[in-house]
Formats: structure tokens, sequence, C-alpha cells
């Protein structure tokens, strides 16, 4: 038998679970970040389709940036811009050289007079233009370059975090982030001189700065580039370089790869040059073949799961990470997928595909209307 006690605490439960409902729903009207317009040219100009292939911004733009977090900067004229969401709505308008930057956690960088800042999702600065180059914020942090040989981690509150200076400073991933220095201060300015290692959230190092190349962390992995005692000075890193693949935690060494062609991994998998083949397929993060080495190209990480291969004479297509093709249909171009939509071009027919392999052309978007 049901107390009355007991029956508010299910009504006080059902009304907060009402509430939470209300509050997603809220949530994803207010802040459209995780829905996404295509663009698509006529003419000299460009507009926007949505997911389902409507037209929702009609080609008027001289150039767009493409969607993230809900927003997109479009170019009226040379130095003015606007924000747009997901709507088509104009969010606000900004003077700027340059857009160069997705929004990412909540802020975007823009150009002006010659210098980066960044603004947040309404529009106001929250970091006034300052820096030779920047770019997009990652786990709370960014690598600004405020001198040609000088950079260092700010904060949202433009404050350095580690008072550490570098000649590089890599995006932040799974709490690391790869940096350059140069052996004993500045260089001359020979690239070649520069040396890599790893960081953590708190600045700490842990590789060591001394590596000619490095690969950040990705799926708990990162990759040292080794190079033979032997290599000339002058020699190129795509004709003498191997890797070496090791756990970020454990410190132990997790494969090897004796060619250069070696991608980030992802979800377990990752693209692999086959020097022998000269080809390019997909092993896993043990290092053994899952997908013979048989393609020309072969996309970094795959895109909502799939990648996009490329073997000449045949065309481009996607495939899921075991080698399975998604369609049974070869493009002239074939770009990764964003969010439901992928851009492809079929007999000189510029369009998109979705998941399902429906292909809807530009022209019968803008026929349709």
């Amino acid at each position: 038998m049901k107390t009355p006690r007991s029956g508010n605490k299910i009504a006080a439960s059902v009304v907060v679970l009402l509430l939470l409902g209300l509050v997603a729903l809220l949530c994803a009207f207010v802040f459209p970040g995780h829905r996404i317009l295509y663009p698509f040219g006529k003419d000299e100009y460009i507009g926007f389709i949505n997911e389902n292939k409507k037209l929702v911004v009609e080609p008027k733009y001289t150039s767009v940036g493409r969607f993230s977090e809900g927003l997109a900067f479009a170019r009226v004229e040379p130095g003015l811009y606007e924000c747009i969401n997901t709507r088509g709505k104009v969010v606000f308008r900004i003077e700027a050289d340059q857009f160069m930057r997705d929004y990412k956690e909540g802020l975007a960088a823009f150009k002006k007079d010659g210098k980066w800042g960044f603004i947040d999702r309404k529009g106001n600065i929250v970091i006034e233009p300052q820096y030779l180059y920047v770019p997009s914020f990652s786990e709370g942090l960014v690598g600004v370059r405020s001198f040609v040989f000088d950079s260092f981690y700010i904060n949202k509150r433009n404050e350095d975090v580690f008072g550490e200076r570098f000649y590089s400073c890599g995006a932040f991933s799974e709490g690391y982030a790869v940096v350059g220095k140069w052996p004993g201060g500045r260089s001359t300015g020979d690239a070649k001189d520069t040396r890599y290692g790893i960081i953590n959230h708190n600045g700490e190092v842990v590789v060591p700065i001394k590596y000619r190349v490095v690969r950040g962390v990705s799926d708990g992995l990162y990759g040292i580039g080794v190079f033979p005692e032997s290599m000339p000075p002058d020699g190129e890193i795509e004709e003498w370089m191997s890797w070496v693949v090791i756990d970020i935690e454990t410190g132990e060494v997790q494969f090897e790869w004796p060619n250069v062609g070696i991608r980030y991994p992802y979800n377990g998998y990752l693209t692999a040059y086959f020097k022998e083949e000269d080809s390019y397929g997909i092993i896993n993060t043990k290092g053994e073949i899952v997908v013979e080495p048989q393609f020309d190209r072969i996309t970094e990480i795959p895109s909502e799961g799939l990648y996009v291969v490329y073997k000449e004479g045949v065309g481009e297509w996607y495939i899921t990470p075991t080698g399975k093709e998604e369609f049974p249909v070869k493009f002239d171009v074939a770009r990764p997928f964003y969010g439901k939509l992928a851009r492809v071009v079929k007999d000189g027919k510029s369009g998109y595909i979705d998941r399902k392999g429906e292909i809807i052309y530009i022209e019968d978007i803008l026929a349709s209307k």
C-alpha cells in the first residue's frame, strides 16, 4: 500500500523528469549546434541547404565557412561577414579581415587589422585581436603566436597558463599536446632544427622534447618518427622515416611501422602507407593489417564512420574501417561526411549523398524551388 508521502515522492519524480525533458528540448532549440547547413554554389555565389536537401539560404554570399556549434560565417563583401544559424538567420554582423576558424568551445577566431583574436557566439569580442596566429581552442586552451618564433598557451581569459615559450604549440587532445622548441634557444630559421615532445594539461613534459617528428595523442597512442643513424643531413623525411607507436599512459610500444605514411588512430583503426606496394591500406592499433593495401589515397580518419578512398581510373568511394563498400557507386569526387550528408560529384554534376546512399544534385534542388 502506498503512503501519501511515497505518492508525493513519485509525483515529484515525474515533475522532475518532465522538467528535464523540457530543458533538453529547449537546449536543442536554443543551441542548434547539432544541426548543420550545407553550402552549394550558383554562378559566383553560395547558399545553403539543410540535411533534408531543402533550400534554406539563397545563393548570395561570396564565400562561406562550414557550420560548427550551430553557426557559420559567410562573407557579404570584403571586410564584412555575417554569422548565420542553422535556420539561415543572421545572428550578427562583424567587420573582419578574415575568418579561418570554426566555432569551438564557444569561441571563434577572427582576424582584424592583421592580428587575430576571438569572439563568442553573440559576436562579443572576448580576446582582442593581438596575435600573429591562432588556431581553435581545444580542451580550454589554445597555442597562440605573438612573434615569429614565440608561441605559448592561453586560456579563455587570455592568461598565459604555463609561462613557457615554444616554437610551436599543438592542439590539446585527450589531455596532451605536441610542442616544439629550438635546441639551445632560438634557431637561425631552419625548421629541421626544431625538436618535439609532448606536455600534459599542467604543462609538464611527459615525452621529452628531443624528437624530430612526433604525432599527437589519439586513441591513447602517440607516434615518434624514427630515422637511421646513417641518414644524410639533407635527407627527405619521406625517404627515411619509420614510426614507433606508443601508449601514452604506460609507455609501452604498441607496434612499429616501417614506412612514413601512418595516420592518427581512430576507434582502433588507422590508415597506413605500404612502401613495397606503393599504396594505402588500413591497420589496427596493434599494427595488424585490416584492409590490404590497394588504394592510391585514403582520408586520414573516418568521418561519420566512413573513409573516402581513391584509386586511379576508378574514382572515389566510401568504405568502412574494415573495408566494406558502403554504397555501390564510384564518384568523380567524394568528400568526407559532415553530419548526415557528404558532397559528391558524379559525371560532372555536383550534389550531396546521405547515409542511405540517396543522391540529390544541386541543379535539382534549384529546379524544385
